[in-house]
């Protein structure tokens, strides 16, 4: 079935919502252009040819809707272009040049009068360059439109930080893509001129070049939504491991000084990670504060491993009741007044515990 290929189907529940959400003309026009180019994809796909093949001309005319279709998105790609770069001005332009050159596919088309035979569109021998206009027609304003919005959409690419830059980028590499898949019509042309038919469904090379010139276009569209999601699933990942990380050095000062462990306790989740991390450098802090009068006046020592020999003797001291000078300050702190230096300190700090422990 057609919901078996999937660009029509995620473009149109994207359009919906976009098309809701969004104030801007801009982004409009790029997801009518989505929508636009997925409906004609899906038209010829297999299982749609199949779906409407009764034996009567309905295959031949959705290949005619199909490529009428992806001849408006081309023309939403510059209308798209305008409202970046304030290139295109006149915008009833490239309306009727996008109208303009459906009409004259639309002629072409029904003057071949390409009969749909097993799968595939005959054209009579007399008509083959009239049919064969008709694809060139579609390759050549696609190319166009394409090369020209390649061109002025990667101008900025260099120039652009941050999120701005990745959109930019994956919206260029869907152009190409695009570029990719108009210039893979030619094919078609060949094939006329060597047959006299062609494949009425679209090939799987076009449906591949399509598809990711979509998901691309999609993805580079709309990553202000999920960049600032990405982001903080990232750092929740990592805060995840670090908490972990410190696993074995909570659990020293924490045996040692119960009283340090705040309440009530967290069971750690992607949405709290980084909040749970800072809390546990916080525990393992207090923890340093409540052994900080059992460290032995002799131990010292700079380096990760002389630290937790520290707190292993002073986890031990506390238990057996022995106390040191007050002057005794226990080991200080060596890095970066900042969460990273803090975070990349006492995990070397708890991995040195671990190996204490496994020794």
């Amino acid at each position: 079935m057609i919901i078996a290929y999937p660009a029509g189907v995620v473009a149109f529940c994207l359009i919906t919502y976009r098309l809701i959400r969004s104030g801007y003309p801009g982004v409009r026009y790029l997801w009518c252009l989505i929508a636009c180019l997925a409906t004609g994809m899906a038209l010829t796909t297999p299982d749609a040819v199949d779906l409407l093949d009764h034996g009567h001309s309905v295959p031949m005319l959705t290949t005619l809707a199909s490529d009428d279709l992806k001849i408006l998105a081309l023309g939403f790609l510059i209308l798209f272009l305008g409202t970046l770069r304030r290139t295109i001005r006149h915008r009833r332009t490239v309306i009727v040049a996008a109208v303009a050159t459906v009409a004259v596919e639309t002629v072409l088309f029904l003057l071949a009068a390409p009969d749909p035979v097993d799968g595939d569109l005959v054209v009579a021998p007399g008509k083959v360059g009239v049919f064969a206009a008709y694809l060139g027609v579609f390759v050549g304003y696609g190319m166009a439109n394409l090369l020209l919005f390649t061109m002025a959409i990667a101008a900025p690419v260099r120039r652009a930080t941050g999120p701005l830059r990745v959109g930019l980028i994956l919206i260029t590499a869907g152009s190409v893509a695009g570029i990719c898949w108009a210039a893979w019509a030619v094919s078609d042309i060949v094939a006329l001129f060597r047959y006299g038919r062609i494949v009425l469904a679209e090939d799987a090379v076009s449906a591949v070049l399509g598809v990711t010139a979509i998901g691309l276009g999609a993805v580079g569209a709309t990553v202000g939504l999920w960049h600032g999601n990405l982001a903080a699933l990232v750092r929740a990942r990592r805060a995840r491991r670090e908490h972990a990380r410190l696993e074995p050095l909570w659990l020293l000062v924490s045996t040692a000084a119960p009283g340090v462990v705040l309440e009530p306790r967290l069971r750690v989740r992607y949405r709290n990670a980084e909040f749970a991390l800072y809390r546990r450098i916080i525990e393992i802090r207090d923890g340093y504060l409540a052994l900080r009068e059992h460290f032995p006046p002799e131990a010292s020592g700079t380096t990760a491993a002389d630290e937790a020999a520290m707190l292993v003797a002073a986890a031990e001291a506390r238990r057996e009741g022995r106390r040191y000078p007050a002057e005794n300050q226990g080991p200080q702190p060596r890095v970066e007044a900042t969460m990273a230096g803090e975070v990349a300190w006492l995990g070397q700090v708890a991995d040195a515990v671990r190996v204490l422990r496994a020794s």
